[in-house]
């Protein structure tokens, strides 16, 4: 975590100094509260389209800076032909499903909070792995060329909460792979961009639970 906090203060720093190292500093005195929110972004494998799902929950100060731990997949049906040797009785060509799954730990810092609109960036580092999977003659789920990953996302978002626990997000960034799958071709190295509906169920538990003002 502190080496993920340096990152982000660098990171910070390089857009703006004083300022934004003066609400760090104060934010970070305040007391935490837990966030916890449903995430979505869309980015290109090879140049193909594809969707990536994701859950992430940590702290947030002030309302101004989050700290984050979350679990991410590949959602979209990526599809490639492989040959599979000494599984069938004879080796056989089928198709496999590409597969990506990391866990992150984020920083973002919130440049703008005041309701119902929030703008902020968020850089994020994972480990994970990438594979392709396929179904045995058991019916059950078998993974091949599957090897550790790591990788660096940074991204900048705008958020209009139509409700305390509803809102529309959209965000523009990229993802950078830091440690690749040399068993896999496919180019993880993309653009990533997202508008989606976005749940709050952070702010549906403190409505129902707590009295509290507006997030």
């Amino acid at each position: 975590m502190k080496f993920l906090f340096i990152a982000f203060i660098t990171f910070c720093s390089s857009l703006s100094h004083a300022q934004i190292l003066d609400t760090l500093r104060f934010s970070l005195k305040q007391k935490p509260r837990v966030f916890f929110q449903i995430d979505t972004y869309n980015s290109f494998v090879s140049k193909e389209p594809a969707n990536t799902f994701g859950l992430r929950g940590g702290l947030e100060y002030n309302r101004r800076v989050r700290f984050g731990i979350g679990f991410y997949n590949l959602a979209s049906d990526i599809v490639k032909r492989k040959l599979i040797t000494g599984v069938f009785a004879n080796d056989t060509l089928l198709n496999t499903k590409l597969e990506l799954n990391f866990i992150p730990l984020s920083a973002e810092y919130i440049f703008y909070n005041k309701y119902p609109w929030e703008i902020s960036a968020q850089t994020a580092l994972g480990i994970g792995s990438s594979y392709f999977f396929y179904f045995n003659p058991r019916g059950e789920k078998s993974r091949i060329d599957e090897k550790d990953i790591a990788l660096m996302v940074i991204a900048g978002g705008t958020q209009y909460k139509i409700t305390r626990w509803l809102g529309i997000g959209s965000g523009l960034g990229f993802r950078v792979m830091l440690k690749d799958n040399s068993s896999i071709d496919e180019n993880f190295n993309s653009i990533i961009y997202s508008l989606q509906l976005r749940i709050f169920p952070g702010a549906i538990y403190r409505a129902i639970f707590k009295k509290e003002g507006r997030d």
